[in-house]
């Protein structure tokens, strides 16, 4: 299994959509009250603050917070997988993928005695 990641989950055939961090095999998960359906797209995101919160948004809704069992010593991968649990093929459709880290660099700026 996986040991540390930040993400979403759907755990089983009822389509639920789980808010997940997990270090050190540690788990917290929420139930995002969201659910996926058939030939329905969700947009899926995750905002890091440091090794300090992870905010879970579930089409632009704020849907869950985590301050704990965050990730803090590991290069985190990009993954996207799909769980085939029946006799009919699953279908993952992926529309985009965005990651982005946010600089800081106006309070670097000052930090340093810089001028803007």
């Amino acid at each position: 299994g996986v040991s540390d990641r930040i993400g979403f989950t759907s755990p089983d055939a009822t389509g639920d959509i789980d808010a997940v961090t997990e270090k050190d095999s540690t788990e917290t998960s929420t139930d995002t009250t969201k659910d996926l359906a058939d030939n329905t797209f969700v947009i899926l995101r995750f905002e890091v603050e440091g090794t300090s919160k992870v905010r879970f948004y579930v089409d632009s809704a704020l849907v869950a917070t985590h301050t704990t069992n965050i990730p803090d010593d590991e290069a985190l991968t990009p993954t996207l997988c799909i769980r085939n649990d029946g006799a009919a093929a699953n279908t993952l459709t992926v529309d985009y993928v965005l990651a982005i880290q946010e600089r800081r660099l106006i309070s670097s700026l000052r930090s340093s005695g810089r001028k803007e």
